[in-house]
């Protein structure tokens, strides 16, 4: 009957060391999940600062696409009707 006490005392200590280590381990994966969290927050921050910035330069590449097509269309234009008028006034003459 003693031997039975013993083992039982045995299991009941083995049983509750299971459950401290069991709570620290869980302890541990709770605050391992906060920090992850935190992480990902940040980098989701990073990425919509990311993708505003390049929002922001597709616009700026735009507005310079259109000057840049004006500018070439205007000088085109403009060395086209040159050219035109010189080629009238030349054959008026």
């Amino acid at each position: 009957m003693q031997d039975l006490e013993q083992r039982m005392a045995r299991i009941e200590g083995t049983y509750e060391q299971v459950c401290e280590r069991l709570g620290s381990i869980d302890s541990r994966l709770s605050h391992f999940e906060v920090r992850a969290d935190g992480r990902f927050t940040g980098m989701d921050a990073r990425f919509d600062g990311i993708a505003r910035k390049i929002e922001a330069l597709d616009g700026k590449i735009g507005n310079h696409f259109m000057w840049t097509l004006g500018i070439i269309l205007g000088t085109w234009i403009t060395t086209l009707g040159t050219w035109l008028a010189t080629v009238l006034a030349v054959a008026r003459h």
